[in-house]
Parts: C-alpha cells; sequence; structure tokens
C-alpha cells in the first residue's frame, strides 16, 4: 500500500485530482490529510467529482486520517520512514528507493517549510527541467503513485 501526507495542500483542484488518484486506487493508497488543507467534503470538491460522474464516494472518505502537524503523525506512526519530497531543477546526488511502510509527504503550493522537512527521515528529490519552478502537489501525488504501484 502506498501512504501518502498531503501538508497544506490548499487549491481545491489539487484535492480534487488527488482525491479522483485516491477513489481510483483506493484498496491501494492511504491519505492522511495534515495542516491547512482544503476539506474533501468541501462543496467545490464534491462539485469537480460529479462533473466526472464520480459518485457514491462518501464512505471510502472515512478512511482518511487528518492530522494537526506532521509531529502528530510521527507519534502516530514512529516505525515509519516519513519521505519528503523536494522537487529540484539541479543535478542531486540524493538516492531514494521506496520501501513498504514508507510515508510520502507532499506539500502545498509553498511545498515543505524547514521544520516539516526536518520530519522527514529521508527526501526523495524530483528532477525536473530548470524552466519549471516547482510540481503541483497532484502531479506529484500521480507521479509517486505511477512509479509506486508499478513495484506493489
Amino acid at each position: 500500500m502506498l501512504e501518502l501526507a498531503l501538508v497544506n495542500v490548499k487549491k481545491f483542484n489539487d484535492v480534487s485530482n488527488i482525491l479522483i488518484l485516491y477513489l481510483a486506487f483506493n484498496n491501494l493508497i492511504k491519505l492522511n490529510i495534515v495542516g491547512q488543507s482544503v476539506d474533501f467534503n468541501s462543496v467545490k470538491v464534491k462539485r469537480k467529482l460529479q462533473s466526472m460522474n464520480i459518485v457514491d464516494y462518501e464512505n471510502q472518505l472515512n478512511k482518511i486520517e487528518y492530522f494537526n502537524d506532521l509531529d502528530m503523525l510521527k507519534k502516530q506512526r514512529p516505525n515509519q520512514r516519513f519521505v519528503a519530497t523536494v522537487a529540484q531543477n539541479t543535478l542531486v546526488d540524493e538516492k531514494y528507493s521506496y520501501s513498504f511502510g514508507d510515508i510520502i509527504i507532499i506539500g502545498g503550493a509553498n511545498g515543505l517549510s524547514k521544520s516539516e522537512l526536518s520530519v522527514s527521515d529521508v527526501r526523495m528529490t524530483i528532477k525536473i527541467n530548470p524552466k519549471v519552478s516547482f510540481l503541483k502537489s497532484d502531479i506529484t501525488a500521480i507521479m509517486i503513485a505511477t512509479k509506486v504501484l508499478a513495484l506493489l
């Protein structure tokens, strides 16, 4: 199972796309919502899903867990490795290999703060074109899910 921690994801379109990913593979993905992320039950998110003919999903939302901050999640899961995602447009020497049980941390529009990065045990660097300054959280989640779910 792929476990994601979404930190301060505030754009409803990002949240909607991540929720679609979760619903498509709900037995293979576990979601943790951390901080001030958009509520998955918000009217805008529901409208987006309805526009895509996604209905009768509310019972699957009960499996999503909510946390005030990453420290709270880490206290609840002390034996799991926390992996921070960082998009960089430079060559980085860090190598990351997925291990079952890893919790992949994805930040919102501003990425992960220094304190959020400090909670992580390791970083997963996503190399991007120098002409691109960042990756949106939904794109990051889809990229990671594609790679990890192929391993399961």
